[in-house]
């Protein structure tokens, strides 16, 4: 599932990728896009989004583990798509993004 209504866990998940960003630090090369951060530093902003976005409300204060577990799925089912659908349309951008995804997962 890439675009559908989903569970504001899923929602996170995509916007952390991208917006913290949840991806391997760019000394790790080869994964098409890197985060500038190192991981220490990924995972404390991370933190801070987590306790921004939940407004110091706890009910809506995830976990970062949780959090993370659900990148993962994200990215997966995300890469999965890509795959699929560049096959379907012959887009060579599609199927180097999902071995993106892939790796990022």
């Amino acid at each position: 599932m890439v675009c559908s209504p989903g569970s504001r866990l899923w929602d996170i998940a995509y916007t952390v990728y991208r917006f913290v960003p949840v991806q391997p630090p760019e000394n790790e090369g080869l994964y098409g896009e890197s985060s500038p951060f190192a991981r220490v530093e990924i995972i404390k902003r991370l933190e801070l989004f987590l306790v921004a976005y939940s407004g110091h409300n706890r009910a809506l204060l995830y976990d970062v583990s949780d959090v993370l577990q659900v990148v993962a799925r994200r990215l997966s089912a995300l890469a999965s798509w890509s795959e699929a659908y560049s096959i379907e349309s012959n887009n060579d951008d599609l199927a180097r993004n999902a071995q993106m995804y892939k790796l990022h997962a």
